[in-house]
C-alpha cells in the first residue's frame, strides 16, 4: 500500500526527500544549463600566459569586453546578457587586465567614497598627485542580476582572482543561500579590499553564514552591509566579527531599520573594545534619544579612541545633539589631517617607487635588448661555422672521393699492363718454341695391314699424301700429327700431318673389308696423344719413333 514503507509517515517522509533532491538536481541543471548557453555563445576560448606564450597571443579578441567597462577603474556586468557570465569568468581568470585602445572612451574619476572624496579635494589644494588615491581605490567589479544560480560562479571565480580588489553585489538577488559561497570567497580572497552586499535579502540567517569569514579574513578593510535586512539577531553577529577581526575599518548598516536601539546597544560592547574601526554608518536604523546618548558617552569617556565618522541622518532622534556633534567633528578633523599626512607620505613614497620602477623598467629594457642583439650575434655566428664547417665537409669529401676514383683508375690502368704485358710473353714464348722445333718431313708413309687374297696377311704400302698447307704452316697441326703417328695402334691409318679429321676420311687400301686385327705381340697400352691445351712439349725433346710391327703369323 505504501509501496514498500511501513507506514504512512515513513512513505511521506521518503517522497519528500525525493522531491528535495529532484528539485536541487532541477536547480543544478538550470545553473549548467545557463553556463553552457553562456560559454556557447561567446565561442572564446581563453588561456592564462604561460613559459611559451605571450600575453599578446592570449588577449586576442579582447576588445569584447570594451563593452564591460564604463569607467576605467570599474568594470560591469549584468548577467542578464546570455555571453556576460562567461566573459565574467574569463576576465577574472587572465592575471592581467586588458589594456584597450586611446579610443576607448573612458572616464579617469576615482570611484571613492565620502572620506576619500574629501581627502582627494584636500591633495588637490595642495598641487599633489592622485596616484595613490588611485592605486589605493583599485579596480572595481560591479555585477547585477546576481541570484542563486549564478552567484557561486561569480564567487568561485573571485576566490582566485588577483586583480579586482572591489567587488560590488549590491541591488541583486542575494539571499541567506547564497551567502555559502561568498564566505567561501572571503576566506580564499588575498586581494580583496572591498566588498559591497548593501541591498540584498541577506536577513539574520545570511549574517551569520558571514561570521567565521569575515573573522578570519585579512583583506576587506571596507563592509557595506546597508539595508540587508537585519536585527537585532544579525547585530549580534556584526559584534561578534568586530570583537576579532583587526582590518575592517570602515563599516555600514545603513538602512537597516530593525537594528533599533537593542541592536546598537549591542554593538556598543564591541565599540568599546575594538580599535581598527574608523567609520561607522548608522543612517535610517531606528535609533532614539538614548542611543544618542550612550554614543555621546562612548565617545567623550574616549572608550573608543578610532571612531572618526559616524552618519547618523534618518533616525528618531531628530537634530543631532550639539555635543556629539562637536566630538564627531573634532575627531573628524583629526582623523582627517592624520589621514592627510599619512597620504602624502604615502604619495611621496609612491612618486619615488614610480621614478625606481620607471628606472628599473628602463634598464631591464636596455638589458634585453642588449641580450638579443648578443643572442642574435652569436646565432650569427654560429651559423657561418656552421656553414664553413659544412663547406669544409663537403671539400673533404669531394676530395677524398676524387683520390679513390684516380686510385681505381690506376689499379684498373696496372691491371690491364699486367694483362698486356703477360700476352706479349706468352707471344714470344710461341714465337721461340717454334724456332726451336725440328723440321717435319714433307711427306708420310703409313703401313697398315690387311688381308690378301691369299689371307697372307702382307702389309701393304699405302699411298704417300703430300703435305697441306696447314702442316707447314701450324705447328700446332705438326705436333698433333706427330703426337698420332707415335702412338698409334697397328691398325691407325697415317695421315697427312696437319688433318684432323676422321680416320675414315682415307680411303681403304687393297680393297680388303676388314682391316687386319693387330697382332698378339703388339703393345697392348698405347699412350693416348696429350690434349689439345694441355701443354707444349718442351724444345729439346723429340719425336718418339715408330713402334715396330711384328709380321701376322701363317694360318
Amino acid at each position: 500500500m505504501f509501496q514498500g514503507a511501513t507506514n504512512a509517515a515513513e512513505f511521506y517522509a521518503e517522497n519528500e526527500i525525493r522531491a528535495q533532491k529532484a528539485k536541487e538536481n532541477y536547480d543544478e541543471w538550470v545553473k549548467q544549463k545557463a553556463s553552457d548557453a553562456a560559454e556557447k555563445s561567446t565561442g572564446l576560448k581563453w588561456e592564462i600566459p604561460g613559459k611559451n606564450k605571450k600575453k599578446e597571443e592570449v588577449v586576442e579578441g579582447m576588445e569584447r569586453f570594451t563593452k564591460y567597462q564604463p569607467r576605467k577603474n570599474q568594470w560591469r556586468f549584468d548577467l542578464n546578457s546570455k555571453p556576460a557570465l562567461a566573459d565574467l569568468k574569463a576576465l577574472l581568470a587572465l592575471p592581467t587586465l586588458p589594456e584597450f585602445a586611446s579610443d576607448v572612451k573612458t572616464n579617469h574619476e576615482i570611484h571613492l567614497d565620502a572620506f576619500a572624496t574629501k581627502l582627494q579635494q584636500a591633495m588637490k589644494k595642495q598641487d599633489l598627485k592622485e596616484g595613490v588615491l588611485q592605486h589605493e581605490a583599485g579596480v572595481e567589479l560591479k555585477v547585477l542580476s546576481v541570484d542563486y544560480v549564478n552567484s557561486d560562479d561569480v564567487c568561485k571565480a573571485m576566490e582566485t582572482n588577483t586583480t579586482i580588489s572591489k567587488l560590488t553585489l549590491s541591488n541583486n538577488k542575494i539571499d541567506s543561500d547564497c551567502v555559502a559561497g561568498i564566505a567561501a570567497m572571503l576566506e580564499k580572497t588575498t586581494t580583496l579590499t572591498y566588498l559591497d552586499l548593501s541591498d540584498n535579502d541577506i536577513t539574520n540567517e545570511g549574517v551569520s553564514g558571514l561570521k567565521e569569514a569575515l573573522k578570519a579574513n585579512k583583506t576587506v578593510t571596507t563592509l557595506d552591509l546597508s539595508m540587508i535586512n537585519i536585527g537585532l539577531g544579525g547585530s549580534r553577529h556584526i559584534r561578534d566579527v568586530l570583537l576579532e577581526n583587526t582590518t575592517l575599518t570602515r563599516l555600514y548598516l545603513n538602512g537597516n531599520d530593525k537594528v533599533g536601539q537593542r541592536g546598537f546597544e549591542v554593538l556598543l560592547e564591541a565599540l568599546e573594545k575594538n580599535d581598527t574601526l574608523h567609520v561607522l554608518g548608522l543612517s535610517n536604523t531606528s535609533l532614539g534619544t538614548e542611543a544618542v546618548e550612550l554614543l555621546t558617552q562612548l565617545l567623550a569617556e574616549n572608550k573608543n579612541s578610532t571612531l572618526a565618522e559616524i552618519p547618523l541622518t534618518g533616525n528618531k532622534f531628530g537634530t543631532m545633539p550639539s555635543k556629539l556633534e562637536g566630538l564627531l567633528e573634532d575627531r573628524g578633523d583629526a582623523y582627517f589631517k592624520q589621514q592627510l599626512q599619512i597620504y602624502i607620505e604615502k604619495q611621496k613614497q609612491w612618486e619615488k617607487d614610480e621614478h625606481d620602477r620607471a628606472a628599473a623598467e628602463k634598464k631591464r629594457k636596455a638589458e634585453e635588448e642588449a641580450k638579443r642583439k648578443a643572442e642574435e650575434e652569436e646565432a650569427k655566428k654560429k651559423k657561418e661555422e656552421e656553414m664553413k664547417a659544412q663547406k669544409e665537409k663537403e671539400e673533404e669529401e669531394q676530395k677524398k672521393k676524387a683520390e679513390e676514383e684516380a686510385k681505381a683508375k690506376a689499379e684498373e690502368e696496372e691491371k690491364l699492363n699486367k694483362e698486356k704485358s703477360e700476352e706479349e710473353k706468352g707471344k714470344e714464348k710461341e714465337a721461340e718454341q717454334d724456332t726451336n722445333a725440328p723440321a717435319l718431313p714433307t711427306t708420310t708413309t703409313t703401313t697398315t695391314t690387311t688381308q690378301d687374297k691369299k689371307g697372307t696377311g702382307k702389309p701393304t704400302p699405302l699411298t704417300s699424301l703430300p703435305p697441306t698447307s696447314s702442316s707447314a704452316s701450324s705447328p700446332n697441326a705438326a705436333k698433333a700429327s706427330s703426337s698420332s703417328s707415335s702412338s698409334a695402334s697397328p691398325t691407325t691409318k697415317t695421315k697427312p700431318a696437319g688433318s684432323a679429321s676422321s680416320p675414315n676420311a682415307l680411303p681403304r687400301i687393297g680393297g680388303a673389308k676388314k682391316a687386319a686385327k693387330p697382332s698378339a705381340t703388339s703393345p697392348s697400352k698405347v699412350k693416348a696423344p696429350p690434349k689439345i691445351g694441355a701443354g707444349r712439349p718442351s724444345s729439346a725433346a723429340k719425336p718418339k719413333p715408330l713402334a715396330k710391327r711384328s709380321a701376322p703369323r701363317k694360318k
